[in-house]
């Protein structure tokens, strides 16, 4: 395999020497477009710092061959830029000149294209070509160690991209990397290099090539040095290894886990977050647990679970703790080391995951969430008892319900060892209002000194104010109303070190400086740094992320580092005699992306048409390094001295005088600043040209009035003060059209009228609207289909706009229900009810009132039997199921079997009262009576009955009843899982089918019965039960594998160290279609959201066997393979994405989206929206195949699960690619989509608000 053209594929370049400019190039320069503003800020955002420094390039040709790269730039989307072909190939072209700046400034700018989009890969392996980089990195050409660093950086960029795996490990780049990494000792080179090697290790078919030749001991070493930026990718490397079952015992014996722990109290959060990733991977095994624990990690993780705020990081942590003390003999340990709190303060989060892990590791350490000590029951007879009633309702506490009291409680005595959580919210200290994210905080003690230490910790900043509804929180006494739940106010000043560093490089420059605010504003920050340094703050960056809110800045803690860019400096270099040193030539402008002499040298020389710096000097100094030059504030002057007296450099035009002002919309009965500010340049400041700008950048508001410095601005005297940066007060007035919209019918209530709005208060456009319809109350405003609930949405209305105003619908009488109360209904109401009284519930009545005396007064045993025959007849029929329950009879069937012989076989009516109770519990209300007359208890004992007719009728009525949440969990407490398992094996079918349907219905979506069923060791039966050759029990052992592998990584890790996903994965194939589906769906369970499952099944054939269900005739088959499709491509799985992509799959889901089956259509479309995400190939084959018309169809039905995966779909399509968002807008996706987001469903209303955003970018 080769890559790139046939002059590049032998791995060197041919290096072409500048000639001087002939007439032909100088010709050329005239033909080519120029250089706009559009491109040059293309070139900006995408920080390709490189090409900007060619552009001053003393040879035309070079300028040439930049400017043409430059214009090849275009954003395929808000956030990617991509050069195309022509673009790279003159980088090429840079590339080949015996040139030092081009070389290194080309190589820098091709790895910047990579870095920034994947999409630029493809270009650059052909037009560049992967063995030219490979020869740069190897050879360095013009002995220029800049440009080796460049090469494989590039190199380092491009395994950011799955599809270029292959090519680096098998082309020579991982050994290049190998050999490099044993003999430079440049740091700039060991980075890039360790951040590849985390990249390759995340694609598990080549982490054996990682760790040959020494690849693992390497990492493992760069992990233990000093440099930050090098230890992240070495760990993170480490962590991506650890993740690979068979690598795990070679990270170990490598010595992973000492620097693994070390790393986890590291300062750097990047590193924390890979340290304890590779930990959580770890941490699955039980054979290194307990090294764990001897190497200390108790109370570094501890102490992360208590500080750290980042969700990844506390889920790793909840991770490994969770999988930790699932060993008995490592309880103690970590009890110890104080995990108990934080993992209490874990399981109120609000990350699902988080806060599963957290509870799962809680009831593993035998603790509740609040602390509060369980209640005792005594068990009794297979179940739990209290005193001599059946199963309170008293008694079912759920462990996810404890500590939540029935009222207010009053605040916890400090003495008691109580405590109470409560919410605190960063304000703005100017305006109040918030600014960054509310964290919780746990207090045991109503002190204010302990409140504002507890919130200074958790926040990781010093606590200027804490407030409570506006009031000033400062004594113990305010605190003691406090209970649980409550909000508090907190202002935050922030202590912080600010590291310049180099924009082109990321490098530091110059030595650390201290900043202090009273505020969390970047604003703030930038003005703060500004003053300190006389330099702009471009941009503001925090453990190498881009802080571009006042919330990211929130998520800083004090004593931290943050990394600040500035922006590029302009001086102005003044000619001097070097005798005399006076002017003799006109001053010239240079621009300094850093402060660096050698940068400033060139480009005087440059301006000098090539004439030799002598010196430089500022403000009568000597300037000769770097450090002096940091002092040089924009708009400065620097004294330049020649070598030679030549012709001073062609003079500059002067900048045009002009001003730059900002405009504040003000509130125009209050004055006050109301809305985002914008700013305007005036070319000629004057009052018309003021007034004309201000009315553009409003966007047409008209304008009322303008003041300066508090007066207001009548004509252009007013303006002589004016100058760049002020700030001028604008007030603006509306004229709007309302259209009245009725809410119950959404039809309109009227003809439209128009409306002038003086104000920028949403109450008081609703007012003005109301006395225009006669006082007609007003519910909401709306602009566009989106609803306008602040008044600062008013800012962005035009003059002239259309609004709709929606009124509330006219009175009406009340509807009464039979029993005279209004709104009919009540909570005594399940599917299987119909209020209307028919003929036949007369007949049935009748018949019920005369078995209901037989039942209440017996009078022998054959009328009682005679009596419980009829009552089940009648039970068969659905209807007579409520009647039943309304006569009375499950109390006297319950009766009936509590009184039962445990040691004898039933008698004849016991088993016709356990038969009847069977069938009753098939309606939902039965359920729970049968539960509140204590019927499950003699329920359970009849399991274990020998006469096999009873035993399955128990069965079917516990099966029936566990679908009752509280019965679920009172049985469990009550040990009946654990009763359940030794009937698994016992090979008995209709037994065993009954069993693992009962399994089935309690540990689907219950972790707690999950863990239940695994501590009783009830996997591997079922396991083995997979391989059972009756068809019944086979097939239920795989649907009841999936119910207990449900959301449970714990069990799905089990599952697959078990080998069990690839005896599963064959029953996909199986001829009878319900062992397909469940198969299908046991799949889904198993790889949800866990990447090495979905690798397993896609090993053992599971995608081609899924593909081949998609033409199955049985729709249900049909459902459950596009499930567990979706499933194996979520989270990005590109190899599943890549293989459905290869089997032809596609078109097989577009086609499955016209089924007359609503359920098909729902999964298919799921199935899509996960193969389409972050995929381009799926993308364009999706959408270019014939699905967008289906798509767009999908949004205006009425099933919200369909809408849901059809926004989602459109989302993943439309995303990063102009071709693709246009043929939705075509299709006419917009107005659906704005529809449904105003929809009820808050999942509907999300994503469709997600899919507008992708559309109207």
């Amino acid at each position: 395999m080769s890559f790139g053209g046939d002059a590049r594929s032998r791995g060197t370049i041919r290096l072409r020497t500048l000639r001087p400019p002939g007439v032909k190039t100088l010709k050329g320069m005239f033909d080519k477009k120029d250089l706009d503003d559009e491109h040059l800020a293309l070139a900006d955002e995408a920080q390709l710092d490189p090409l900007l420094n060619l552009l001053t390039h003393d040879h035309p040709t070079v300028r040439a061959l930049v400017e043409e790269a430059i214009m090849n730039l275009e954003k395929i989307d808000d956030d990617e830029i991509i050069m195309n072909k022509r673009g790279v190939q003159a980088l090429y072209k840079l590339l080949t000149f015996k040139d030092p700046a081009c070389q290194r400034e080309s190589i820098w700018a091709i790895a910047i294209l990579a870095c920034i989009s994947e999409a630029n890969h493809d270009t650059i392996k052909v037009d560049i070509g992967w063995l030219t980089i490979m020869s740069l990195a190897k050879h360095p050409q013009l002995k220029e160690e800049e440009i080796q660093r460049g090469a494989v950086t590039c190199i380092s960029n491009l395994c950011l991209n799955e599809d270029n795996h292959e090519m680096v490990i098998k082309e020579g780049g991982l050994d290049l990397l190998k050999n490099l990494a044993r003999t430079t000792n440049d740091l700039r080179i060991k980075r890039p290099i360790a951040n590849a090697f985390a990249n390759l290790a995340t694609d598990e078919d080549y982490v054996q090539q990682v760790v040959d030749g020494g690849g693992l001991e390497m990492m493992i070493g760069f992990a233990n040095e000093t440099d930050e930026e090098l230890v992240c990718g070495a760990i993170h490397t480490i962590a991506n290894l650890a993740d690979a079952e068979e690598m795990k015992p070679k990270v170990v014996q490598a010595g992973g886990l000492d620097v693994i722990i070390k790393l986890l109290s590291s300062k750097d959060a990047t590193i924390v977050k890979g340290a304890s990733n590779a930990l959580a991977n770890l941490a699955t095994e039980r054979d290194y647990q307990t090294q764990m624990i001897k190497l200390g990690v108790a109370e570094p993780l501890t102490a992360l679970a208590k500080k750290s705020k980042n969700p990844e990081i506390q889920l790793r942590v909840a991770l490994a703790v969770n999988n930790i003390v699932s060993n008995p003999e490592l309880r103690d340990p970590m009890r110890a080391a104080g995990i108990v709190r934080p993992l209490r303060s874990l399981a109120r989060s609000r990350n699902p995951e988080i806060k599963r892990e957290a509870i799962e590791a809680l009831t593993e350490l035998g603790e509740s969430i609040t602390g509060k000590k369980k209640k005792k029951t005594a068990m009794a007879g297979g179940m739990a008892r209290r005193g001599g009633g059946g199963d309170s309702d008293e008694e079912e506490e759920d462990e996810d319900e404890e500590g939540k009291g029935k009222g207010a409680a009053a605040p916890p005595d400090p003495l008691a060892g109580g405590s109470i959580s409560i919410r605190v919210q960063p304000v703005d200290p100017a305006n109040g209002q918030k600014c960054g994210v509310g964290q919780i905080v746990t207090i045991d003690t109503l002190k204010i000194d302990d409140l504002t230490k507890k919130v200074s910790d958790t926040f990781g900043k010093k606590v200027n104010i804490i407030c409570q509804n506006g009031v000033v929180l400062e004594k113990d006494e305010q605190l003691y109303s406090l209970k649980s739940g409550d909000v508090l106010d907190a202002t935050f000043s922030l202590s912080v070190s600010v590291q310049q560093v180099d924009p082109r490089t990321g490098g530091p420059v110059g030595e650390p400086f201290p900043i202090e605010m009273d505020t969390c504003k970047l604003n703030d920050l930038k003005t703060a740094v500004g003053n300190k340094s006389g330099r702009n703050v471009a941009r503001v960056l925090h453990n190498g992320q881009l802080v571009g809110t006042d919330d990211q800045l929130h998520n800083v803690r004090s004593g931290e580092v943050i990394e600040v860019a500035y922006a590029p400096v302009q001086v102005r270099v003044q000619p001097v005699d070097p005798k005399t040193g006076q002017p003799n030539a006109n001053a010239f402008l240079v621009q300094l992306v850093a402060p660096d002499i050698d940068e400033l040298t060139t480009k005087c020389t440059a301006a000098a048409n090539g004439q030799p710096v002598l010196g430089l000097s500022y403000k009568g100094q000597r300037l000769t390094t770097s450090e002096q030059l940091e002092a040089v504030k924009n708009g400065e002057v620097i004294a330049i001295a020649y070598q030679q007296v030549q012709a001073a450099p062609p003079p500059q035009p002067e900048p045009p005088k002009s001003i730059d002002i900002f405009v504040q919309p003000l509130d125009p009965k209050t004055g006050q600043p109301f809305g985002q500010a914008f700013s305007v340049s005036l070319d000629n400041p004057s009052y018309e040209e003021l007034t004309k700008k201000v009315g553009e950048g409003s966007g047409g508001r008209p304008l009322q009035a303008l003041t300066h410095r508090g007066q207001i601005v009548k004509g252009d005297e007013s303006l002589q003060s004016l100058k760049s940066g002020d700030a001028i007060g604008a007030v603006f007035g509306r004229n709007l059209k309302i259209h009245p919209i009725d809410a119950e019918t959404n039809q309109p209530a009227g003809e439209p009228f128009n409306v002038t709005l003086d104000s920028l208060k949403l109450d008081d456009l609703k007012a003005v609207i109301a006395q225009n319809s006669g006082g007609r109350e007003v519910v909401g405003v709306t602009h566009n289909g989106n609803p306008i609930t602040t008044d600062a949405q008013l800012q962005y209305m035009r003059n002239g706009d259309n609004v709709s105003a929606v009124y509330a619908p006219l009175a009406r009488e009340a509807k009464q229900d039979k029993t005279g109360e209004s709104g009919g209904g009540g909570d005594d109401w399940d599917e299987e009810e119909d209020d209307q009284e028919t003929d036949e519930d007369k007949k049935v009545k009748s018949e019920l009132a005369l078995i209901m005396m037989e039942l209440w007064e017996p009078k022998g045993d054959d009328r009682v039997e005679d009596a419980l025959r009829r009552l089940l007849f009648l039970s068969q029929r659905v209807r007579n199921r409520k009647l039943i329950r309304i006569a009375g009879a499950i109390p006297i069937l319950i009766n009936m079997l509590k009184s039962a012989d445990p040691s004898l076989k039933l008698t004849t009516c016991q088993s016709i009262a356990l038969e009847c109770l069977a069938t009753l519990s098939k309606n939902i209300l039965n359920r729970e009576e049968i539960r509140k007359n204590g019927g499950l208890s003699p329920m359970v004992s009849f399991v274990h009955k020998k006469e096999k007719k009873d035993k399955l009728e128990a069965l079917r009525c516990l099966k029936e009843c566990s679908k009752s949440p509280k019965n679920k969990n009172l049985l469990r407490k009550a040990g009946f899982i654990e009763t359940l398992v030794p009937y698994l094996l016992p090979k008995d079918e209709p037994v065993q089918s009954l069993v693992l349907d009962v399994l089935t219905v309690v540990c689907f979506n219950d972790p707690l019965s999950q863990q239940t069923f695994r501590d009783a060791k009830g996997i591997p039966p079922v396991i083995q039960l997979l391989k059972c050759d009756m068809l019944e029990v086979r097939k239920r052992a795989v649907r009841t594998l999936g119910a207990i592998c449900g959301n449970n990584r714990k069990i799905q890790g089990m599952i697959r160290k078990a080998k069990a996903i690839e005896m599963i994965v064959p029953q996909l194939g199986d001829k009878d279609d319900e062992v397909q589906k469940a198969a299908s769906g046991c799949v889904a369970s198993i790889v949800e959201n866990d990447f090495n499952n979905q690798n397993t099944a896609r090993k053992a054939g599971a995608v081609k066997l899924l593909v081949g269900q998609l033409n199955s005739k049985n729709d249900s088959v049909k459902e459950q393979a596009c499930h567990a499709l979706r499933a194996m491509a979520k989270d990005g799985n590109a190899k599943v994405q890549a293989e459905v992509r290869e089997c032809g799959a596609l078109k097989t889901l577009i086609d499955l989206m016209k089924s007359p089956s609503e359920g098909v259509i729902v999964h298919a479309t799921g199935a899509l929206m996960e193969l389409a995400r972050d995929s381009n190939k799926n993308s364009d084959a999706i959408c270019f195949g014939g699905a967008v018309p289906l798509l767009v169809s999908g949004l205006n039905t009425n099933s919200p699960v369909l809408q849901y995966h059809a926004e989602g779909a459109i989302w993943a399509i439309a995303r990063k690619n102009k071709k693709r968002k246009e043929a939705f807008i075509k299709a006419k996706a917009i107005p659906p989509l704005k529809t449904l987001a105003q929809s009820q469903n808050e999942q509907v209303k999300r994503g469709a608000v997600w899919a507008l955003d992708v559309l109207e970018k």
